[in-house]
């Protein structure tokens, strides 16, 4: 009887052992998550006015206290006029990122690291965005360019084609990649313009929203969400790529 009680000791004592190094493990590789947000939930700011940044670091919803942080504050697209390191106390920290006195944007880059990897954030304040002016002027032959290519576009037929995409279709919407004739060319000597269609799983007639791309050539879901509430959704892209592809190619 005795040697049973101490066998089962041993192992309700490796058992909680174990749980004691799973929840440390668990601890350890959590999602961590850096957050650097302008004080205004607007990101709007006078011309003048101070922007302020809330900075967070967490893992698992638990503040990372001490863990070290740099970021780096300026006008957007030029080098920064701030860049400090600081260690995150528990309740955040908020960073002074400086001003503008003319129309644009300020932002403010957050980057730390844990465990050997980094992550980071990025927040903005806007300067009276509506005012902002072309930095550049349109080059002499903008129009008549562009009015040519209009010109060569209307020459091709559309030579439209739907590929159906069960895997992203739901019950409420159907989806398509769709492909339409362009001018240029391939490597297969015609150029085509693709995107991802998505229509109401449903009769009548609905409003239509085209969505063009960001930078970068990347696949592509489609706006399926708005698709199922009445909308015809196009999410197109611009390099003459199919939108379906896998990312790593």
């Amino acid at each position: 009887m005795r040697r049973t009680g101490i066998r089962v000791a041993a192992v309700l004592a490796a058992g909680l052992a174990g749980a004691g190094v799973w929840a440390f493990a668990q601890e350890r590789t959590g999602a961590v998550r850096v957050s650097a947000v302008p004080e205004r939930a607007d990101w709007a700011y006078a011309m003048g006015a101070p922007a302020r940044f809330r900075v967070t670091i967490t893992r698992d919803g638990h503040a990372l206290a001490g863990t070290v942080l740099r970021y780096a504050c300026g006008k957007e697209m030029m080098p920064p006029a701030i860049e400090k390191s600081a260690a995150l106390p528990a309740d955040g920290l908020v960073i002074d990122g400086g001003t503008m006195n003319e129309p644009g944007f300020l932002r403010c880059a957050v980057t730390t690291t844990v465990d050997g990897r980094e992550y980071r954030s990025v927040g903005t304040a806007a300067y009276a965005p509506e005012q902002i002016e072309p930095a550049v002027e349109d080059p002499p032959d903008f129009d008549a360019f562009w009015a040519r290519a209009k010109e060569d576009l209307a020459k091709l037929p559309v030579d439209a084609r739907l590929t159906p995409k069960p895997d992203l279709s739901t019950a409420k919407a159907d989806v398509y990649q769709v492909s339409l004739q362009n001018v240029g060319y391939d490597s297969k000597g015609a150029s085509r313009f693709y995107g991802i269609l998505a229509v109401p799983a449903a009769e009548g007639k609905f409003p239509a929203l085209m969505n063009p791309p960001g930078a970068g050539a990347r696949p592509y879901r489609g706006l399926v969400d708005l698709a199922g509430k009445g909308y015809i959704t196009l999410q197109v892209g611009i390099h003459g790529i199919p939108v379906d592809v896998p990312p790593e190619v």
